[in-house]
């Protein structure tokens, strides 16, 4: 992993820890100072009469109690109770209609109506609360509901009616669901900022595609789930808004789940992995959009092929499963946590399969409410896995960075002093052939290291290379590199000759070595230097340079020999 990658996913990193921060600073304000009073309530359960267009019927019924076989399109029921005396505060009615167009009369005059036209366009109808405030003498009037089923398969049994305080339930049922609510909204902040910004990176930088795809599958399950559990109401009254955004969002989510594993289904994949990868994504891919096509065209709506996406669903899910199980086999921790995430959604979503077909089909009743599901909470799980993992491969990487930085450093640096040594000279000398750019060369050799050696010992020797060091590296440091060649041999390669005024340098190092030769006056420190202008010698190779300044050093060296002398 490079560098510039391993900094963008760390920022991402972050960026994720900060939101769930944020979320939880959330769902603390959500959750102070509200509570439910139940006075502003009152569930009508009992004393109901309903009539089927086959026949059936219910007498004074309590409707917690009332299951049929599934209601299909075209199916007429009709409801009827007493309106009860309460004493709830300006109070409407709340009546939950799924995929069903319904008429609600106050002895026989017409209160509220939704869906009758769209019924007979064959249009989407959506489900949800609907809500309609009560006349101040609703008590005693017979309250007629009357429901035109729009959907094969519909629903096995009813939600309670019941009168509620029109100025608190929409705050308390987003109270009651506060959770998911807060949880929801994170995975589409979460999906949205994430999915934009690693969209716009992977133009230059591909290695983040596991990060967008499980933004993106994020920002569908929190779409999804947002619908699943009626939270829409937040945003829009629109009941056919729902059916888009939840059978939309649980078409298109498997996509992203598929995609995440690209890399390990489609690079050095057994030949099985990948065809089975490959029918899975084009199969995923071509349902979502005939689904949706097809709605949007009216052909058909998507709720009516559900069946096809649960197929589809459970053969991703194994396939994941497979997948992590075989990496883990082959060594690789990281997905032990999407194993973990994978099963946990695995029995979510069984639980909820085996709930719909049971009452789908055995007419399972749900205890007059409609039952949301559990498989939002465990793909909101798995998601969680997927940034764990994310965040894993993250840290995994920084160590194995730091690992690669120490060898690379061990392995390109002069233990003693610090400084580069020759093996990264030579690298250097490479890097300018490869470059256009003009550099200089300044050689130096310490004088006097034998005789320090020999009249102070070894390790004074060692002191006197360092503090050497230590002076080119103050000077020559910002503009270069800086290296040990040899036992008192140095170098200093300056990239861009215009950077410094080389003559200014030396100048300026040789008043360091008078200081140094002050404290410590048996030094006598005292250094030969060679330099070699690329542009002026008019040299095409780094070794040549190097050369020339070899050569010019021991000139250097020579006169200062020879100045001794005289």
């Amino acid at each position: 992993m490079g560098g510039k990658s391993l900094k963008l996913k760390t920022f991402m990193g972050v960026l994720i820890l900060v939101m769930v921060a944020v979320v939880l600073l959330i769902v603390a304000r959500i959750s102070g100072g509200i509570s439910v009073d139940p006075s502003n309530y009152a569930s009508l359960n009992t004393g109901w009469d309903i009539e089927f267009s086959d026949g059936t019927a219910f007498t004074d019924a309590d409707i917690e109690d009332v299951a049929f076989p599934a209601a299909n399109r075209g199916d007429t029921i009709v409801m009827t109770t007493v309106l009860p005396e309460t004493d709830v505060p300006n109070p409407e009615l709340e009546v939950v209609a799924i995929h069903s167009a319904i008429e609600v009369f106050l002895d026989g005059e017409m209160a509220y109506s939704y869906g009758m036209d769209r019924y007979d366009g064959y249009k989407v109808m959506g489900y949800g609360y609907h809500r309609f405030a009560l006349p101040e003498d609703y008590a005693g009037k017979v309250l007629t509901i009357k429901m035109l089923v729009a959907e094969n398969k519909a629903f096995t049994s009813f939600t309670t009616p019941r009168i509620c305080n029109e100025e608190v339930c929409v705050r308390d049922y987003l109270y009651e669901n506060r959770i998911p609510l807060t949880v929801n909204i994170f995975l589409i902040m979460f999906g949205v900022t994430i999915g934009v910004i690693t969209g716009i990176c992977m133009i230059f930088q591909r290695g983040l595609i596991k990060l967008f795809s499980t933004a993106l599958f994020a920002l569908f399950i929190g779409l999804w789930s947002l619908s699943n559990y009626n939270l829409l109401v937040i945003f829009t009254d629109n009941f056919q808004a729902k059916p888009w955004l939840e059978f939309g969002s649980l078409y298109v989510a498997p996509i992203f789940m598929l995609l995440y594993f690209w890399d390990e289904s489609t690079h050095g994949a057994t030949k099985l992995r990948k065809i089975c990868y490959a029918f899975l994504f084009a199969a995923q891919t071509a349902y979502a959009a005939l689904s949706i096509g097809g709605q949007a065209l009216g052909l058909w709506h998507m709720q009516a092929v559900l069946t096809i996406d649960h197929l589809l669903l459970v053969l991703v899910v194994v396939y994941v499963l497979v997948v992590c199980v075989t990496d883990i086999v082959r060594g690789k921790t990281e997905n032990v946590t999407l194993f973990v995430g994978a099963i946990i959604m695995v029995i979510f979503v069984s639980w909820d399969l085996l709930h719909y077909y049971i009452e789908k089909y055995f007419h399972f009743m749900t205890n007059g409410n409609y039952y949301r599901g559990i498989t939002c909470i465990g793909t909101m799980l798995f998601v969680i896995a997927m940034i764990v993992s994310f965040l894993y491969e993250i840290v995994d990487a920084m160590y194995r960075t730091a690992e690669e930085d120490t060898l690379e450093k061990m392995a390109y640096t002069d233990a003693m002093t610090g400084l580069a040594n020759r093996r990264r000279c030579e690298d250097m000398f490479d890097e300018l052939d490869e470059g256009e750019a003009d550099y200089d060369m300044i050689e130096f050799d310490l004088n006097n290291l034998k005789k320090v050696n020999d009249t102070l010992g070894h390790e004074m020797g060692d002191e006197f290379i360092k503090t050497f060091s230590q002076i080119l590296a103050n000077i020559f440091d910002q503009f270069g590199l800086v290296a040990r060649t040899g036992g008192d041999e140095f170098l200093v390669i300056i990239k861009d000759e215009e950077m410094l005024d080389i003559g200014s340098a030396i100048d300026s190092m040789e008043h360091e070595i008078e200081l140094v030769n002050m404290a410590h006056p048996d030094w006598n420190m005292s250094t030969a230097y060679g330099v070699s202008s690329s542009a002026q010698d008019q040299v095409t190779r780094a070794r040549h340079a190097y050369k020339k300044a070899d050569e010019r050093m021991y000139e250097n060296k020579a006169a200062m020999k020879k100045g001794r002398d005289a």
